[in-house]
């Protein structure tokens, strides 16, 4: 892997990044794996073709998660804080066997995506972000914001298969942190606590294994967007010239018929024809 740069993005493996890191020096760590678990309960079969978005992602194994935690339990600082993203099933999956120790959760926040999803029972419309400290655990002087809701409301972006809400990654992390200290993402995906990041004062370092164009979240080069369909089959759809040039621009075709005058004459006024009724005779 080579060197990680801060404070930009960097293709790699996230617990090679981990490992390379010193013990006790991160503030917050953001972690969102890529659960296998999830693909091999649901069991579709299809998931090349109906879930493309998230199946060509590196799928990632629950002793691989471990390896992650432990790593990131190493790096934290006494007191720092580890966010964990999971939804429903991995929430209840890990509940009896969780991926940090039981005394290291402080809280957790449900992210209200204000868009209903798929389920066998309950339709799924949230995630849950866990917060685990590392010991001492306290939140005086450490937990700055106290406003924050415990149901987080924020609608998707689309820019990654995995996005996740900026606002409330924003609100975590100003509060959990201070100017110039290190925020850690092995998993960045979009790469969302960069920007946060860069706009907050805080020191980045993360990476991301797959490479994700942004607009579709899509790991295919020429085939995810409609536009990009089209350009790779050879079909280009013709090109409007804007409003305002259609509103002040004339007409190709000035002649009263569309290919010429003589043409025009079939569109001509014609008086209409008499109906008889009796002894008169009545226009329409």
């Amino acid at each position: 892997m080579k060197a990680v740069k801060p404070n930009t993005k960097n293709t790699g493996d996230g617990l090679k990044l981990l490992q390379s890191l010193k013990t006790d020096s991160a503030a917050l760590v953001f972690f969102d794996p890529q659960y296998r678990a999830i693909m091999d309960q649901l069991k579709y079969g299809n998931e090349g073709s109906r879930q493309h978005q998230r199946f060509e992602m590196p799928q990632m194994t629950t002793p691989q998660i471990r390896k992650f935690a432990a790593e990131i339990m190493r790096v934290l600082q006494p007191s720092g804080h580890a966010v964990m993203w999971m939804d429903k099933f991995v929430l209840c999956t890990y509940g009896a066997a969780p991926i940090f120790p039981l005394d290291w959760t402080v809280d957790l926040v449900t992210w209200d995506k204000m868009k209903i999803g798929m389920g066998y029972r309950t339709r799924r419309r949230g995630e849950y972000v866990l917060i685990c400290q590392k010991p001492p655990r306290r939140a005086k002087g450490i937990w700055i914001d106290h406003a924050i809701p415990d149901v987080w409301p924020e609608k998707k972006n689309s820019e990654h298969p995995h996005s996740k809400p900026y606002d409330l990654q924003k609100r975590i992390l100003l509060a959990v942190t201070s100017p110039g200290d290190l925020v850690v993402d092995p998993c960045a995906g979009g790469y969302g606590v960069l920007k946060i990041c860069l706009e907050t004062g805080r020191k980045f370092m993360g990476c991301d294994v797959a490479s994700i164009k942004p607009g579709r979240g899509n790991t295919k080069a020429s085939t995810n967007t409609r536009k990009e369909r089209k350009m790779a089959t050879g079909k280009k759809r013709r090109a409007h010239p804007p409003y305002s040039v259609m509103m002040t621009s004339k007409p190709k075709h000035q002649g009263p018929g569309r290919r010429g005058k003589n043409q025009g004459k079939r569109f001509a006024k014609r008086a209409p024809a008499p109906v008889s009724i009796g002894k008169r005779a009545r226009y329409y």
